[in-house]
């Protein structure tokens, strides 16, 4: 992980591999290899606001909400066997090239 301008940065690999005692096209004994890698960004924001009270027993002196907008890149290139090659069971079979950007946002409050 890193940070510059308080956008925190975490790059990521990872390699799978699955085993197929059969395949659709006849072949047995085969191993897939599934590699992928991405980054995960971040950052937060967050305002304290005033608040002191006891309401439930909570004993809350000051609260603090923080919004953590996130944006995270992942990629997969093509798998050492093409996935119509596989006999389909779930979706782990299924996965072939892709890539995508995704948003979202969280929302915090401590």
């Amino acid at each position: 992980p890193m940070k510059l301008f308080r956008v925190s940065t975490t790059p990521y690999v990872a390699d799978e591999e699955t085993y197929y005692s059969r395949m659709a096209t006849g072949d047995t004994n085969e191993v897939r290899t599934l590699f992928s890698a991405g980054l995960n960004n971040s950052m937060k924001f967050y305002k304290v606001y005033d608040v002191d009270s006891n309401f439930m027993g909570l004993d809350i002196n000051k609260l603090r909400h923080i919004i953590t907008p996130t944006a995270n890149y992942y990629y997969v290139p093509t798998p050492s066997i093409d996935p119509s090659k596989i006999y389909q069971f779930d979706a782990i079979d299924a996965i072939d090239h892709q890539y995508r950007l995704i948003f979202w946002n969280a929302v915090h409050r401590a």
